[in-house]
This record gives C-alpha cells, sequence and structure tokens, in this order.
C-alpha cells in the first residue's frame, strides 16, 4: 500500500510536472508570439514611415521641377515678348525708311516731271 501510495506519488509528481513544463512551453510560445507581433508591427510602421517620406520627397521633387518649368516658361515668354517687340520696331522703322525714300523719290520723280513739262512748254 505505501509503494502504491509512492507510485501514485510519482505519477502525481510527474504529471504535475508534465503539466507546469506544458504551461512553461505555452508561456514561452505566447511570449514569442507577442514578440513577433511586436516586431511585425514595428516594420509595418517603420515602412509606412519610410514610404511617407519617399512620397513627400517625390511631392518636393515634383513642385521643385514644376516651379523650374514654369520659371523657364516665364523667362522664355518675357525673351519672346522682348524679341518680338524688337521685331516691330524693326519693321516700324524700316516702313518708316521706305516711306520716307519713297516721298524722296516721289519729289524727285514730281520735279523731273515738272522740268520735263516746264522743257515741253519752252519748246
Amino acid at each position: 500500500m505505501y509503494e502504491k501510495l509512492l507510485k501514485k506519488q510519482a505519477e502525481l509528481d510527474q504529471f504535475n510536472q508534465d503539466r507546469a513544463h506544458n504551461m512553461y512551453s505555452w508561456e514561452e510560445k505566447k511570449h514569442i508570439e507577442t514578440v513577433l507581433k511586436k516586431r511585425d508591427e514595428l516594420r509595418r510602421k517603420e515602412m509606412e514611415r519610410l514610404t511617407k517620406i519617399k512620397r513627400q520627397e517625390e511631392s518636393h521633387q515634383k513642385f521643385k521641377q514644376w516651379l523650374k518649368d514654369s520659371i523657364v516658361k516665364q523667362q522664355r515668354d518675357v525673351y519672346l515678348k522682348k524679341l518680338e517687340a524688337h521685331q516691330k520696331k524693326i519693321d516700324e522703322e524700316e516702313k518708316k525708311k521706305l516711306k520716307d525714300e519713297n516721298e524722296v523719290m516721289a519729289k524727285i520723280a514730281y520735279k523731273v516731271w515738272k522740268e520735263k513739262k516746264t522743257e515741253e512748254a519752252r519748246n
């Protein structure tokens, strides 16, 4: 009977030891799962942060490029406007010069004609 009790006690001790070991294993597994979840969450947050930074940098670069293009376009427009004004001024000067030349030629032609008429009238 004492042996039965010792055997039963040994079985109970083994059962409790197995139970404690299983409980420890479960707690260790739970702890590892928690750590892995936290790690995955930190990775996800870091990835989101880096993605946000990348998007901001891309957006900033696009804005800088737009601004640069805009300034270049403005400068080109101003240059073209000045060029057109200069060309218009040159054209007007040429027209004026041509008009003045035509007036002089017309006066000369008139004088020649008048002299010719005067000579014809004398003859």
